[in-house]
């Protein structure tokens, strides 16, 4: 499997797809999507450590799952796939270009649509491992209070996206201890969250 500068510098289409990417989401205040797009990647070479897929489609994906994240917060996996599948069909086959935008509708844990290929499913878990790590927890909040979320929202959103679990089995048995404990924290959090809002609620803070 190549390094990721050799997948750009092979193919021209995979550079200019992540030149592209990344400049639109700096351009637009979204470089917290972006450090969560390089994790996501990396995180793409761990599984495939352990688990077969075609790389390469899925790493077309990744660079390009977040992008609809300009132009909407909920359904931005739609969005994601709307603007890519118009900007791919000119760069590779219908065969290719659809296997990457299923990758890229059904990354998210309440996408209408669910991971059907190994490169989906490995997308999709590359994005969750990113949820369940420190760091991908911290820009889960950055990013959240860009966008105009309350804690609870992006909490809740942590939470459903833990439920749902990994799409490959053995990944939910390695996190498992990690999933449920990050769970257990988030669920507290909500309620801690919920209890302020009362309290201020109480005591005529409401407003303030």
């Amino acid at each position: 499997m190549l390094e990721l500068f050799e997948y750009l510098k092979l193919d021209n289409r995979v550079y200019e797809l992540f030149d592209k990417v990344r400049a639109e989401l700096i351009s637009n205040d979204k470089e917290e999507v972006w450090r969560h797009t390089l994790r996501v990647i990396k995180n793409l070479y761990l599984i495939a450590e352990s688990f077969e897929f075609n790389f390469k489609t899925a790493l077309i994906a990744a660079i390009c799952h977040d992008i609809g994240y300009n132009e909407v917060i909920n359904g931005h996996d739609r969005a994601s796939a709307q603007i890519m599948a118009k900007l791919l069909s000119g760069m590779y086959d219908h065969k290719l270009v659809g296997e990457i935008i299923h990758c890229i509708e059904s990354h998210e844990a309440d996408a209408d649509i669910k991971p059907q290929t190994p490169e989906a499913k490995a997308l999709h878990d590359a994005d969750m491992m990113d949820y369940n790590s420190e760091r991908g927890i911290i820009n889960a909040f950055l990013l959240g209070r860009n966008l105009g979320l309350s804690e609870g929202a992006t909490s809740k959103r942590i939470i459903k996206v833990i439920e749902e679990g990994f799409m490959i089995p053995e990944l939910n048995k390695k996190f498992e201890r990690e999933l449920k404990r990050t769970e257990k924290f988030f669920i507290q959090l909500v309620k801690d969250l919920n209890k302020e809002k009362a309290d201020f609620n109480k005591y005529g803070m409401k407003n303030l």
